[in-house]
C-alpha cells in the first residue's frame, strides 16, 4: 500500500501537500482584507513588490493564529475553532504553543535575556540603546544577536518581550485588570 501511495499519489493529496507547503513558506494564495490590499499592487511596479508584501501578510496571519485573545480575530482560527474536532484542537494547539513563545520572551526579557520593541519613553528607549540593549536582541553569554527577522518565532518573542517592557510603564491596577481580562476572556 505504501510503495503504491507513494508513487502514485492521489490528486487530493497532492493539493493538500502543496496548500500546506505555501502555507508554511508562507507563499499561499492572500485571502480577506489583505487580499483586497494586494489589488492595490496591481501594476507593473507592484508586481515586483507583490511577492514581498505576500509573505509578509501571510506571517501576519500565520502569528496571529497563534497568539492568545488576538486570535479570534483571525477567520480560520474562528472557523476551526467552531467546526470542533481535530481543526478545533490543531486551532486550540496553535494558540497554546504561541502563548508559550510569548511567555518565554517575557521571561527572557525578565531575566535580561531578550529586548522587545523597547520603552514607551523615548529617553528611557535611548538609554537602553546606548547601555547596549538595541530593541528586538537576545543576548547569549554577553553577545546581542537582532532577532528582527526570525519570524515567525521571533514575531512572537519579541511580542512577549515588549509587553514585559511595557508592563513596567503601566501602574499596577491597570496590570491587574488587564490580567483579570485575559484570565476570564475564555
Amino acid at each position: 500500500f505504501m510503495q503504491k501511495f507513494l508513487s502514485d499519489p492521489t490528486p487530493t493529496l497532492e493539493n493538500e501537500a502543496a496548500a500546506m507547503a505555501n502555507y508554511y513558506t508562507f507563499t499561499n494564495p492572500l485571502e480577506g482584507t489583505f487580499l483586497h490590499a494586494s489589488r492595490a499592487l496591481d501594476n507593473p511596479v507592484g508586481k515586483m513588490i507583490e511577492p514581498f508584501f505576500r509573505i509578509g501578510a501571510n506571517t501576519f496571519q500565520f502569528n496571529l493564529e497563534r497568539t492568545p485573545i488576538l486570535s479570534v480575530l483571525h477567520g480560520k482560527f474562528r472557523q476551526d475553532f467552531l467546526a470542533g474536532g481535530a481543526l478545533r484542537d490543531r486551532a486550540l494547539a496553535k494558540n497554546m504553543i504561541g502563548g508559550s513563545v510569548i511567555a518565554g520572551g517575557a521571561l527572557m526579557s525578565a531575566n535580561q535575556m531578550l529586548t522587545g520593541r523597547g520603552q514607551l519613553d523615548p529617553k528611557l528607549r535611548k538609554a537602553d540603546y546606548e547601555m547596549g540593549r538595541p530593541p528586538a536582541t537576545l543576548f547569549i553569554k554577553g553577545v546581542p544577536i537582532g532577532i528582527n527577522r526570525l519570524n515567525p518565532v521571533g514575531a512572537l518573542l519579541i511580542f512577549g518581550a515588549t509587553l514585559a517592557e511595557l508592563s513596567g510603564e503601566v501602574s499596577p491596577d491597570t496590570l491587574n485588570e488587564l490580567s483579570y481580562v485575559v484570565r476570564t476572556a475564555f
